[in-house]
């Protein structure tokens, strides 16, 4: 943080966040004069307060490393989901190779209870009694959400990237102002706590051994005597 320009000398606004986190747990926007922390700040002063005293919180004392991006804003047809600090609506592309299983979009306000709904490709609502994701259980449910202008270009990136690699992965997204913004793949979402439903969903789209294309051939270090649950003697 110390290597940080002077805050007047970025733009008007930007995000820092820590390395070693996930999700926005410790992303601080700052957003023209307002810093978006659980400290009260202002652009002039924050830069030194935060390397002081950290508005990050106490998980990060174990990195040193932090990333500055571009503030993202969601584009104009969402732009009511968006108030100040607010993060940009995320949509998560569930694939199994170039198969969309389900798309999630999460809106994370600065304040108040996260939302979460699940959709299919056709943009169609999936199951509405169905929590798909274990640790967030209470979140409520985007009601009406709008079609993205741009859904069939992050499909299409997103079956790009799933075909790429052949395998199970989410593919994150955002429809910003300026466009499809690409966010992050991930091989193990929500640390892998799927709800009961939620596997009930997936698990039909599962194909091989890493959610995509057949089984390979049997390595010459196979172990016959070890097996995993749903494929039979396949280590």
């Amino acid at each position: 943080l110390s290597s940080l320009p002077d805050f007047e000398n970025m733009p008007r606004n930007f995000i820092i966040k820590p390395s070693n986190l996930y999700n926005a747990h410790g992303v601080v926007p700052i957003v023209g004069r307002t810093v978006c922390s659980r400290k009260q700040l202002f652009r002039e002063s924050a830069r030194d307060t935060i390397i002081k005293s950290g508005a990050f919180g106490a998980s990060t004392s174990t990195t040193d490393k932090f990333i500055v991006e571009s503030y993202i804003k969601n584009h104009d047809l969402y732009s009511q989901w968006q108030f100040q600090c607010d993060a940009p609506l995320d949509f998560k592309f569930y694939m199994f190779g170039d198969t969309v299983a389900a798309i999630a979009v999460r809106d994370r306000p600065m304040t108040g209870t996260p939302t979460w709904q699940f959709f299919d490709e056709e943009w169609n609502i999936l199951d509405g009694e169905c929590d798909f994701i274990a640790r967030a259980p209470h979140a409520s449910k985007i009601a009406g959400f709008a079609k993205p202008e741009n859904l069939d270009e992050m499909i299409a990136g997103a079956k790009t990237v799933g075909s790429t690699l052949g395998m199970f992965v989410r593919v994150d997204m955002y429809s910003a102002d300026v466009g499809t913004i690409f966010g992050e793949v991930t091989y193990w979402p929500a640390n892998g706590l799927l709800t009961q439903c939620g596997n009930d969903y997936m698990t039909p789209f599962w194909q091989g051994l890493e959610g995509a294309g057949e089984l390979p051939e049997k390595p010459e270090w196979f172990d016959e005597t070890i097996s995993v649950p749903g494929q039979s003697k396949l280590c």
